[in-house]
Parts: C-alpha cells; structure tokens; sequence
C-alpha cells in the first residue's frame, strides 16, 4: 500500500493549470483538510523562485483536500514559514438548531447572525482540487467564473 505523503504547513504546492503552467498554493493549516492560500501569479511548471512566489500576494483562499498531492498531480516544492495569514480567519455562517449562527474560523459557533451578517458571510465550504483548479482557470480567465467560486475571493 502506497505510504501517504506527508503534507505540512507552509508547504508551497505546484498547481497545474494550463500545460507548463501552474499556480501556486500554500498550505496555512492542515486538519483532516487543508486550508491553502494560491498566490496571484501564474508561472513555468518548472519555477523554483519560493520568494518570488510568496512575494505575489494572495489572490484565492480556501480549504481543500490533498488527495491530487498523494497521486502525484500537485507537487510540494518547499517549505517556506507561512504568510502572514491573520487577514484570512474569516468567520462563517453554519445552520444550527434552526437558527443561522455565526461560526468562527475554527469551528466555535459565537452568536446568532444578524441580518447583515446572514446576508455578507459565506458558509464554510471545501472546494475539492478539481472545483479549485477551475477557480483558479476562471481566475485568470481561462475559463467563466461562477459565483460557487466566490467564497474562494480574498477580499
């Protein structure tokens, strides 16, 4: 049985979007999921510069899974100390005994949601790697956007 390849925080990932071309993500958190940022610019598959990388900016954020990491199709190629990623703790909303609450990023439900924030917040969502890959593509307008993506948006 194939062994399961050890992911970690700060590991940036190779993405690829188009051939010889792929985003680049990194890993902020890792649960049972993955909480990655993907940086703004698209570059060369075979791009080694991890500061020029990190030095893009962050254009989408989101949990995901690692399942194309353990096949193969996105590659680790450094570890590097996380960005700094405090900006990105967004809180959610989350349907609890019938009333809408409002969920901090780490799972702590803290009060019942106002109009404003029913109507402002998303709910958490994990974007399996097919559904970011094509976030990224429409991104980059390789392909349409549609408002799934939108909670991928860093705002």
């Amino acid at each position: 049985m194939a062994r399961r390849k050890n992911t970690k925080v700060g590991d940036i990932i190779a993405i690829p979007v188009d051939p010889g071309v792929c985003a680049y993500a990194q890993v902020l958190v890792k649960h049972h999921i993955l909480y990655v940022v993907v940086f703004e610019q698209m570059r060369r598959c075979d791009f080694s510069d991890v500061t020029a990388i990190v030095g893009d900016g962050p254009a989408l954020a989101g949990w995901t899974l690692d399942s194309k990491i353990f096949h193969g199709q996105w590659s680790v190629i450094a570890n590097v100390p996380v960005i700094n990623w405090e900006g990105f703790k967004t809180p959610y909303k989350v349907g609890y005994l019938g009333e809408m609450w409002v969920e901090s990023f780490d799972g702590r439900r803290s009060h019942i949601a106002s109009r404003e924030e029913r109507e402002s917040l998303h709910y958490r969502t994990t974007f399996s790697p097919v559904s970011l890959e094509n976030a990224i593509r429409a991104y980059h307008k390789l392909e349409p956007w549609i408002s799934d993506f939108d909670p991928l948006l860093v705002k």
